[in-house]
């Protein structure tokens, strides 16, 4: 099995995926504008921005995966541009991904949608203790998978993230020394 995908890794065009990822994210991204606006499919909406997030960050790694499998260290000046290309998609759908996240964000945020006003007569406080508590909630969360102590928090990610392109700049120098 892991030859089959390690051939597809290698035979892959990294400009093709980083087209499709990217169609992909603003297929996503016009899919949940035009729900939000017409107010329907409420928990696509909300997990939209997460979504396009996510999709950039699998983009990332696929990159940076296809970069690596394409990476032959015994013949470095011929292997750089496959590495770069991988690289290249890699950073280019994180972009996409945070960039449109953000546009989303804004546009439902901004008079693009009509908001619905709440009249002060219909707020109890049974209500406005309950938006409270769903407030803090989400707070909480958010701090919870920003910064957890997980590895699946984005902090985590990033310290593995971190770790991983020391390894490798480490072995890339190493088998450089080696090769010379």
């Amino acid at each position: 099995m892991q030859p089959v995908i390690q051939t597809s890794f290698v035979e892959s065009n990294s400009g093709m995926i980083t087209m499709v990822i990217g169609t992909i994210l603003i297929a996503i991204c016009i899919t949940g504008l035009f729900h939000a606006k017409n107010k329907k499919h409420t928990e696509f909406v909300n997990y939209t921005p997460t979504l396009l997030t996510t999709i950039g960050i699998f983009g990332t790694f696929l990159g940076v995966v296809i970069g690596l499998f394409n990476f032959d260290h015994t013949k470095i000046d011929l292997s750089i541009s496959a590495l770069l290309f991988g690289l290249k998609t890699a950073f280019i759908t994180s972009l996409l991904g945070l960039f449109l996240s953000i546009l989303f964000k804004t546009c439902q945020t901004t008079l693009f949608f009509e908001k619905e006003e709440i009249s002060i007569s219909e707020a109890s406080p049974e209500a406005i203790l309950s938006a409270i508590k769903e407030q803090t909630k989400a707070t909480s969360d958010l701090k919870d998978s920003l910064v957890g102590n997980d590895e699946s928090t984005l902090l985590g990610q990033l310290k593995i993230l971190r770790a991983d392109s020391n390894d490798n700049f480490k072995q890339a120098f190493n088998l450089q020394k080696e090769s010379v």
